[in-house]
């Protein structure tokens, strides 16, 4: 599976759910109604659409992926099979955190909740409704994990299809409301598979996104106009956030009390700076904060190479 890419958030249209379960010829014709063993016949289709579920994630189908694991959830129940039932599961998971992890890249890149948002917020709780549907045997604690990310998911979706058809530009409050669902989201959807951090961005990828949440909040102070100084710091903290090694206790996770380690060597000098810029941004200092973010910029300047 690619790595953390910027996967584009596509239509969620494609084969109807039951083309897989009722063996139509597809893939090439692998797929036939003959085989008279039920279980094992599933599993082997199951392997199948894991494969094109993996293949549609690395060429960045967002949409198409969540149709080959709806088929892989099916297929995965017919099975009976429990290694299949956890992998099908798995790849709603990695659903939820890939588009999350292209929705947060998307919000620091432009400042707005637009209506690509709006499409990877229906990938995402389409993903958890299955999710949720796919414990529905007993499984009690990661039913209950299921659930709460549903409770997010769901007030995520309204919000996002809210904000992205009324309002852009996107204030300050509603970004910091999307982010305070989305947060979440990746916490609990982290806990439910062995290795998050291969479907969040990439180190060069957060260093990337990093830099563009640093560059709004510049954008965001303004000597004639009346500057958002709350919307610079929310950057300066999801800027922060990023480019932490590891995750934060708490995902926002500022402002920094103290200086942490830096995702790489090089940025151990901005993440040492944040805390003073945050307490300057707080202060509403325009001239200090534009040198404290320029200086940070110049940093990110040496690190991310654009066209």
């Amino acid at each position: 599976m690619t790595q953390g890419r910027y996967p584009s958030a596509d239509s969620t249209s494609g084969q109807p759910a039951d083309v897989l379960a009722t063996g139509s010829g597809l893939n090439n014709g692998v797929l036939t109604a003959t085989e008279t063993d039920q279980p094992a016949a599933a599993s082997a289709h199951f392997t199948i659409a894991m494969r094109n579920f993996h293949g549609l994630l690395r060429t960045n189908s967002l949409g198409q992926a969540l149709v080959w694991a709806k088929q892989g959830a099916l297929l995965a129940a017919a099975s009976n099979d429990h290694a299949n039932v956890t992998t099908s599961r798995e790849s709603f998971v990695a659903l939820i955190l890939v588009c999350s992890s292209k929705f947060e890249a998307m919000t620091l890149h432009c400042g707005n909740i637009t209506h690509a948002h709006k499409t990877l917020a229906d990938i995402i709780a389409e993903s958890t409704d299955c999710l949720v549907n796919s414990y529905r045997d007993g499984n009690e604690i990661p039913l209950m994990v299921a659930l709460a990310i549903q409770g997010f998911t769901n007030i995520l979706r309204e919000r996002v299809t809210q904000i992205s058809e009324d309002e852009l530009p996107t204030s300050t409050s509603s970004i910091q409301d999307v982010f305070e669902h989305l947060d979440p989201i990746v916490t609990h959807a982290s806990g439910l598979i062995g290795a998050p951090e291969l479907y969040l961005l990439t180190p060069d990828e957060k260093i990337i996104a990093a830099a563009d949440a640093m560059s709004n909040s510049a954008y965001e102070l303004s000597w004639l106009l009346p500057s958002d100084w709350a919307k610079a710091i929310f950057y300066a903290r999801r800027s922060a956030a990023l480019i932490t090694y590891g995750p934060p206790p708490d995902r926002p996770g500022l402002p920094l009390a103290t200086p942490t380690q830096a995702l790489t060597p090089a940025l151990q000098p901005v993440l040492n700076a944040l805390p003073a810029l945050i307490q300057t941004l707080s202060d509403k200092q325009y001239r200090e904060s534009k040198r404290r973010i320029k200086a940070i910029n110049d940093v990110f300047a040496t690190l991310v190479h654009r066209k």
